[in-house]
C-alpha cells in the first residue's frame, strides 16, 4: 500500500528545521518516494518565544511540544518531528512516539572564547547555558566558574561566545553536526565526565492516537532505519518519572545499547 502525503510539524529553529529534513529523507527513501511528497509545516512553539527565562520556571519541556501536540490532534499535522531530549517525560494522552533515528554522538561539547577547553577558562569566567543539568557539571568541574541563563538557537549561543558576552557555552555535538558546525568545538566532554540529557542525540517522531489508528500501515514511520534504537530511547525515562514530576529537575543519562546498563544522576 502506498503511503499517502504527509505533513511534518516541526519548530522553526535552524536545528529543528536540519532534523525534520533529514526524517523527511530517510522516511522517502524508505517507501521510494519523492521528498517534497512530504511537506514541512513550521510552528512557533511557547518555548521558543520564552527568551528571558528559563523554561523549568515558565512549565518545562512541555514548552517545546504542546502547540505541535496540538497541531496533531487538530489534524492540522499528520507527525511531528522533536529533539528526544525535549519530549516531556509524559506526553498528553491523545500523542504517542512513532520512532526515532539512529542516536547521533549523544556527548555534550564546550565552545570557549578563542578556542579555550573549560578547565584553561581564567578564574572567575562566565558560562552560559539555559540547562540546569549543564550548569550543575560545569560547577562540579570547575566551582569558581560562574554560569548565567543563555537563550537562543545554536548559532545565537556561538554567536555571543564569540563577541565575549560570554567566555564560553555549551551544546549537543549532535547538533552541530547535524547544522555543520562541529568545528566550533573546543572539547567534546566525556561521557564519564560529563553525562548528557535523556535522548540526547535521537530524533524521536510522534503522532496523535487517533491518526495512528486512521493511517494503519500506511504509515510506517517505523521502517526508518534501525528501528531497535525505538526500545532504548523509549526507556530512557522510565526509570526517573518521580524525579520529574519536578520540571525543575535536570536528568541526565547515559545509556548504552543495553537500556538497563546506565549510568544516571539527578541534578538539582
Amino acid at each position: 500500500m502506498s503511503i499517502p502525503p504527509l505533513r511534518i510539524g516541526t519548530r522553526g529553529s535552524p536545528l529543528a528545521l536540519a532534523q525534520t529534513h533529514q526524517t523527511r529523507a530517510l522516511l522517502a527513501k524508505a517507501h521510494g518516494v519523492a521528498e517534497d511528497h512530504f511537506s514541512i509545516e513550521v510552528i512557533r512553539t511557547t518555548g521558543d518565544a520564552i527568551q528571558d527565562r528559563a523554561l523549568a520556571e515558565a512549565g518545562g519541556k512541555g514548552l517545546f511540544t504542546k502547540e505541535l501536540d496540538a497541531a496533531l490532534i487538530a489534524g492540522a499535522i499528520d507527525f511531528a518531528v522533536h529533539s528526544s531530549k525535549d519530549l516531556p517525560t509524559h506526553l498528553p494522552t491523545d500523542i504517542l512516539v512513532a520512532g526515532y533515528l539512529p542516536r547521533e554522538d549523544a556527548r555534550d561539547a564546550f565552545i570557549g572564547r578563542g578556542g579555550m577547553a573549560l578547565a584553561e577558562l581564567p578564574e572567575g569566567a562566565v558560562v552560559g547555558t539555559a540547562s540546569l543539568r549543564r550548569a550543575a557539571q560545569v560547577k562540579r568541574l570547575r566551582p569558581d566558574i560562574k554560569t548565567v541563563l543563555l537563550r537562543g538557537n545554536v548559532e545565537t549561543r556561538l554567536k555571543k561566545v564569540e563577541s565575549g558576552e560570554v567566555d564560553g557555552t555549551l551544546l549537543g555535538l549532535a547538533g552541530l553536526k547535524r547544522l555543520g558546525l562541529e568545528a566550533h568545538a573546543s572539547e567534546l566532554l566525556p561521557l564519564d565526565k560529563f553525562l548528557p540529557a535523556a535522548g540526547q542525540g535521537a530524533i524521536g517522531t510522534v503522532v496523535a492516537q487517533a491518526r495512528q489508528r486512521c493511517l494503519g500501515e500506511r504509515l510506517t514511520i517505523s521502517r526508518l532505519p534501525l528501528p531497535r534504537q525505538r526500545r532504548p530511547d523509549q526507556h530512557h525515562h522510565r526509570p526517573f518519572q518521580r524525579l520529574l514530576r519536578d520540571p525543575s529537575r535536570q536528568i541526565a543519562d547515559r545509556a548504552f545499547d543495553d537500556p538497563l546498563v546506565r549510568r544516571a544522576g539527578a541534578l538539582d
